[in-house]
Formats: C-alpha cells, structure tokens, sequence
C-alpha cells in the first residue's frame, strides 16, 4: 500500500521536508487522515520516507535518531485477527516479544480526538531491550486502525514528551471521502 504525507505548509510556502507546526494528511488508496504538529516539533515527510511509515513528528533541533525521540503514525487494513485497538496493541506485544523484549502493554487513559470526539485507546511499554519507552494510541475507523508511536531513549524524555503526543493524538481527523488517483506511466 503506497503511504504519502503532505505538508500544508510546505506547499505554500517552500519545499522544504520539514515545517514547524505545520499540518499535513498521511493517506493510502482510500484512507486518510489529517494531523498537526505540536509547537516546537515538526511534521518530517523525508524521516517518514526513511522510516517507511505514513508520518513522522520529532522536536525541531533534531532528527531521529539524534533527538532521542520521536513521534511516528502509521495504520493498518482491517483484517481476521487484527479487528480492533485492542487486537492491534496484542500485536505490538507479539512484535516486542519477537524482537527479544519482555515487554507487557499498560493501559492508560484514553484520548479523545478535537474534532469529532473519536476516541483512541492508549498502551504504555517498556523499557524494551534497548531501553526505549513506548506510548501507542489506537483508533479503529471504518476499514482501518490508525495507530501513533511516543518512542523515546529513556523515561524522562519518555514523559517530558508525552504532551506532545497527545497533542499529535487530539489533532487526528480522519477524512470522509478519499479522492485517489494513482500517477499515470508516461
């Protein structure tokens, strides 16, 4: 499935890849979103190119991994066994494991969107085995469930950064019509 980001702001104003506060869509063949990015942070459209997701978010002095965080977002097609948040977030779990983590989800409280009050179920992991803190938000729409990554190095910018995430978290607003139109071979 091709993934794109879009900067709003960059279409206007510049074609640089990163633009601080700037907004954007992340989307698919027949599935997108809109974000925002928290003040003091941008919205990367090259790191998510490098990190093969659907939209990255890391403070505005630095680049993953140099930053020791970052906020990534990415969504998965609704299938038999991946059908809810809480299907979505065991899966994480299985993926920690393989990975070589002893790592357990701890539920927290749930965001609610700005707009169109949606609500996301949040997890919290870690550490993993490399010593890195996990907070994920799940939100299931129509086909979809769209997830947000917190990854950070240690605890304290673990929980220094979680107000940024939420505020990545509360922007979400899925869009109800997907105009898609694949680029034409020439």
């Amino acid at each position: 499935m091709q993934r794109f980001i879009i900067s709003a702001l960059a279409i206007v104003c510049s074609s640089a890849s990163a633009q601080t506060g700037a907004g954007g869509f992340v989307y698919g063949k027949d599935h997108a979103y809109f974000l925002e990015a928290p003040k003091g942070w941008v919205l990367d459209s090259g790191d998510a190119a490098k990190e093969n997701v659907g939209g990255v978010f890391h403070p505005a002095n630095a680049h993953w991994p140099e930053s020791g965080v970052i906020i990534y977002t990415d969504f998965y097609k609704k299938r038999k066994g991946l059908e809810t948040a809480s299907d979505a977030m065991r899966n994480d779990v299985a993926l920690f494991q393989k990975d070589g983590s002893a790592v357990h989800s701890v539920k927290k409280p749930s965001i609610k969107t700005d707009i169109g009050g949606l609500v996301g179920e949040v997890y919290h992991f870690g550490p993993d085995r490399h010593g890195r803190y996990d907070s994920r938000a799940y939100f299931t729409y129509k086909g979809y469930i769209d997830y947000f990554v917190l990854t950070a190095r240690d605890k304290a910018t673990f929980e220094k950064s979680l107000p940024a995430f939420e505020h990545v978290v509360r922007s979400y607003a899925p869009q109800l019509k997907v105009i898609y139109e694949p680029a034409k071979k020439t």
